[in-house]
């Protein structure tokens, strides 16, 4: 799964997305059901060889909707299924690949949007993980959030949290952001290419209607 919070003062009682008290403050995320699994999928399917992707975008790829197992946050729909939209004679193979990745970006900006929608300003990100280490990956966040995108500078993000839990047990430290702001460190800062931005709000816009279009229809699937 991929995770997208933020840590906020504000309480909301009514969202799609998961929120509740952490620490002194509150937490607001969204966390998808098929991401992994999705990208493993593309990648069994699609990847010949090395394959560079950043060259596959002027064939506009179809868009994909990485609901291969049903969908968590914001959809909440175990019924939903994936699909590619807009495919042509002229895909390859990296097109199918990109669009699997940009689909599972896309399902983590319908987070990034319910966030917007709270009032939440979405004004830059940090990446951990996996995914974080890929500056392909970042530049696709970057260019479809139209924010930067920071990387950390530890890759174990839950063993450096559980650490820094620990510090703050112990009285090493005050308080958790004031471990933070001394243990966590920033690698790498991937920004937005401004051309990219229009294009990619274009695609998430159009990406945004299409599970609502066959929503009904993947409910009569499952029934089948």
């Amino acid at each position: 799964s991929e995770h997208l919070g933020i840590i906020e003062k504000t309480v909301c009682v009514d969202t799609k997305m998961v929120s509740g008290p952490y620490l002194n403050e509150n937490v607001h995320y969204g966390v998808t059901n098929s991401s992994g699994a999705s990208l493993d999928f593309g990648l069994k399917l699609y990847e010949s060889g090395k394959v560079d992707l950043k060259r596959v975008r002027k064939n506009n790829p179809p868009i994909f909707l990485p609901y291969l197992n049903g969908e968590r946050a914001p959809i909440w729909d175990g019924d939903a299924r994936g699909m590619f939209f807009g495919l042509s004679a002229i895909h390859t193979k990296k097109d199918m690949l990109r669009a699997v990745m940009e689909g599972v970006a896309y399902s983590l900006r319908d987070c990034v949007e319910i966030c917007r929608e709270m009032g939440i300003d979405v004004s830059d990100m940090m990446a951990c993980g996996g995914g974080g280490s890929s500056p392909l990956w970042r530049q696709m966040l970057a260019d479809l959030y139209a924010c930067p995108v920071k990387t950390a500078s530890s890759k174990e993000g839950p063993a450096l949290g559980v650490a820094i839990l620990a510090m703050v047990g112990a009285g090493i430290y005050s308080s958790v952001p004031e471990a933070c702001e001394k243990i966590v460190g920033i690698s790498k800062v991937q920004q937005p290419v401004d051309e990219n931005v229009p294009v990619y709000e274009k695609y998430f816009r159009l990406y945004d209607e299409i599970y609502p279009a066959v929503k009904e229809q993947c409910g009569k699937l499952a029934k089948i």
